[in-house]
């Protein structure tokens, strides 16, 4: 634009840079030009014409300033300024008198008067003096200065390249000789065009992101464990109830070895049937999943078609763990009953009762003893969870099971010291009659925690929109919509000049920031994607920008001195030559399965490896899906990316519809879809929330079960004692103390196993929950347990109703 010295000037000249590429030798031949030159100018040296030295009155030694334009980002024009020390003034003539160093520039080349220059970036046409039209007419485009190449790639390389003309000297070379040289060394890839193995990639994409058939297997571990309780709970019912059976086999010389076996021969018979019936139940429950998924949770699967498929292996497999797990349980508790006495189980009323091995005080002592050291191991997997995110997910069945386990020692501990207490209070008293089979009431207690703890657990997953959404520091960035475009906008919506290039006005945007960002296509690495993405999207993106408004909350960072302000880590400069990058904390650990400090390979428009590292973590925000670099990096990685595809935009309160419906008009010839963040963050939302209800029903399942447990218990309970009750009807209890007693035994069984599974639950999550910003679902939480206690107490009522139906003196005539 200008050349200064002082108080002169010399309005639009060329500057040429001159040099040679690739290594030099002893046969290069450097051109006439580059000959002229010394061999040692600096980049901070230039030599002159003797024309200029004369306009601006330059020496040998002197230094003038050189202002140009530099096209910034959307098109912008930016003025900037260098200097340079003049090292040589030459004489126009020779190779220093050549108008072809100036490329033919549209607007410029054909022009005959100065005045005539259209080259699509602002001129000031009053600057041109009569002098400079001479210069035009007798030396057109010749440059008045010369400087080193590397220098004018610094200052003037843009998205195109860094260079304008390659000249080959006379006689060096023959148009067929370069062809032949060109044609053997250029690869497409510099081009642009390379090859992408599509079925390996499509391989490797069907590999799924999240294994769900071993989350529902770990899931299902309670549910499982569940199970095997009720069914050793129903087993050691029969058992009992054949005692008497038992007892006269062994009075007639059977061996307690041959009595199992025809027990476990029974019992396999019936585990057979019952799990091969599980399998057909769960190919059913496979079906009414994938059914939801399609139909009422459409949302988790962003549409997709899914068809469900089954292998004989799969259901071989299940088919012999459950009848393998089915049969040891019935070993165990059947081997138990074997080692009773047959005078005992031939005695009417017995309860069937092995001799505990342990004296009471030591089986207290040692369950407090347990249940403490299993609290501090399970707090201490919940403590770790909470320091590292990216191990919460492995530790919270290790925190949970723990805490479980804790519990229900703690409870075994409870029980038999309660055992020992007298007291004529019904609270007491039906406190007492819990303790007297402590096996089946810590089965009860143990099947309620293990369907509660699942329920509680996942429920605290939950998403739900945060009150703070409106904060730059929540999941939003404090932006109210978020829009992408198919073609690149190229123009800036911020200035009345780019907003009319779309046929806006900054009225239509109501005041409203547009904060554009740089879109290279790649694979959708959110959880809308059900494959595993091979070549993430990247976004360049200002990153002063997000942290002057302070937008979004990182989980981490590979660099603590970049805590305090974790965005400027994108502007590094790597001496590994790496690009920093930042994605949401989701897609880096569950989508990709990468971790910081890992890198992603990329190939740009030159077919150039570009290596972007992994040096930081988002929490959950509506950048979900994308790899984030700055813009600087960006552009000098993929130089052949114009414009902009992505859009934050920040809108005055009350004006995001309108400014929502005004862009979608302004830009519906790009392919434009603008959404509010609070959508888009809440159609992430819905994927989790969609697999924990899922999840859940397992947790439902087990809850059923530990009904079913409870309602059984209490019947058998009943119907064994119930000439104990008609004992205490006849000496003066009334029937409802007698219910009162019944009910507070087996609601004491309820509200310990829903504890136990609900401290678990929560206990073990709430570090995750502190570490993964969102609001803890307080409300959710609460219905839910309710709904469980409410649930199991009904149960109880009714089965102890039913249970204390009809003539107890009855019970009392036949004792």
């Amino acid at each position: 634009n200008e050349f200064r010295f002082g108080a002169k000037y010399c309005p639009y000249s060329m500057v040429s840079a001159v040099g040679v590429l690739g290594a030099t030798n002893e046969k290069t031949h450097p051109g006439p030009l580059l000959a002229a030159l010394p061999k040692d100018l600096k980049e901070d040296e230039a030599v002159i014409n003797q024309w200029l030295a004369d306009d601006l009155g330059l020496h040998i030694g002197d230094s003038f300033e050189v202002d140009y334009y530099f096209i910034g980002p959307l098109r912008t024009v930016e003025e900037k300024t260098t200097s340079f020390k003049v090292r040589e003034v030459v004489a126009i003539e020779g190779p220093f008198d050549d108008p072809d160093l100036m490329p033919g520039f549209p607007g410029l080349a054909e022009a005959e008067d100065c005045r005539d220059w259209e080259p699509g970036v602002p001129i000031d046409l009053d600057k041109i003096r009569d002098k400079d039209e001479v210069y035009w007419d007798d030396h057109r485009g010749t440059p008045k200065a010369f400087i080193t190449l590397h220098k004018g790639e610094q200052l003037w390389r843009n998205r195109y390249g860094d260079l304008t003309a390659i000249r080959y000297p006379a006689g060096t070379i023959t148009s067929e000789s370069l062809s032949t040289t060109l044609s053997d060394n250029l690869e497409p890839s510099a081009l642009g065009f390379r090859f992408v193995p599509v079925r390996k990639r499509a391989i490797a994409a069907s590999d799924p992101t999240t294994d769900f058939g071993q989350l529902f297997l770990g899931l299902s571990f309670f549910l499982i464990a569940a199970a095997l309780l009720f069914m050793g709970l129903m087993n050691v019912f029969g058992i009992e109830q054949r005692s008497e059976e038992v007892g006269t086999l062994l009075a007639l010389g059977f061996l307690p070895k041959q009595i199992r076996r025809v027990f476990l021969l029974e019992g396999f018979l019936l585990a057979s049937i019952g799990t091969m019936v599980g399998v057909f139940l769960g190919i059913l429950y496979g079906k009414m999943v994938l059914w939801g998924l399609g139909t009422v949770w459409y949302g988790a699967t962003s549409g997709l078609q899914i068809y469900f498929s089954t292998h004989s292996a799969t259901l071989g497999i299940a088919f012999l763990s459950g009848l393998a797990t089915s049969f040891l349980t019935l070993w165990l508790t059947i081997s138990r009953q074997a080692r009773i006495p047959a005078r005992e189980l031939l005695s009417a009323g017995a309860e069937g009762t092995a001799k505990p091995r342990l004296a009471k005080r030591s089986r207290v002592s040692w369950g407090w003893g347990v249940a403490i050291l299993l609290f501090v191991s399970g707090g201490l997997s919940a403590l770790e969870a909470g320091r590292d995110p990216a191990k919460s997910s492995g530790l919270f069945f290790g925190a949970g099971s723990l805490f479980l386990l804790s519990g229900l020692t703690l409870v075994y501990a409870l029980l038999s010291k309660s055992a020992s207490k007298e007291s004529l209070s019904l609270v007491a008293f039906g406190v007492r009659n819990a303790t007297r089979r402590k096996g089946r009431s810590l089965t009860t207690i143990a099947m309620l925690a293990a369907g509660s703890f699942l329920i509680i657990s996942l429920d605290a997953f939950r998403l739900s929109t945060p009150s703070n959404m409106h904060e730059p520091s929540s999941g939003t960035g404090g932006f109210t919509l978020f829009g992408e475009t198919t073609l690149p906008v190229l123009h800036d919506l911020n200035t009345e000049k780019g907003a009319e290039a779309y046929a806006l006005t900054l009225d239509d945007l109501d005041g409203a920031e547009v904060v554009p960002m740089r879109f290279l296509e790649g694979d959708d690495a959110s959880c809308f994607n059900l494959n595993r993405p091979q070549v993430p999207q990247v976004l360049g993106v200002d990153p002063e920008e997000f942290q002057t408004r302070g937008s979004f909350t990182f989980n981490q960072v590979i660099d603590e001195k970049y805590e305090e302000e974790p965005w400027r880590i994108l502007e590094e400069d790597r001496e590994d030559g790496t690009i920093p990058a930042v994605a949401d904390f989701n897609t880096v650990a569950y989508i990709l399965k990468r971790k910081l400090g890992d890198t992603l390979l990329y190939i740009n428009g030159k077919g150039e490896r570009v290596m972007v590292k992994l040096v930081g973590t988002l929490a959950s925000s509506v950048l979900q899906g994308n790899v984030i670099v700055s813009e600087k990096h960006f552009i000098e990685k993929f130089p052949d990316v114009s414009g902009y595809r992505s859009f934050l935009v920040a809108t005055e309160p009350g004006t995001a519809e309108e400014v929502l419906k005004n862009l979608s008009f302004g830009l519906r010839d790009h392919g434009v879809q603008v959404v509010t963040t609070a959508e888009r963050l809440a159609g992430f939302n819905v994927v989790q929330n969609t697999y924990l209800s899922i999840f859940q029903s397992l947790g439902g399942l087990g809850m059923i079960l530990g009904s079913l447990g409870l309602g059984v218990v209490v019947l058998r309970n009943v119907l064994e004692r119930r000439g104990e009750l008609a004992l205490l009807r006849a000496v003066g209890f009334h029937p409802t103390q007698v219910n009162r007693i019944v009910l507070i035994e087996h609601w004491w069984l309820v509200i310990l196993g829903l504890s136990i599974g609900t401290l678990s639950g929560l206990v073990s999550v709430l570090p995750a929950i502190g570490s993964a910003q969102h609001p803890f679902p307080y409300v959710s939480l609460s219905l839910t347990l309710l709904a469980m206690v409410a649930s199991c107490l009904f149960l109880t009522f009714l089965a102890t109703r039913f249970a204390l139906r009809g003539p107890l003196l009855e019970a009392l005539r036949n004792d």
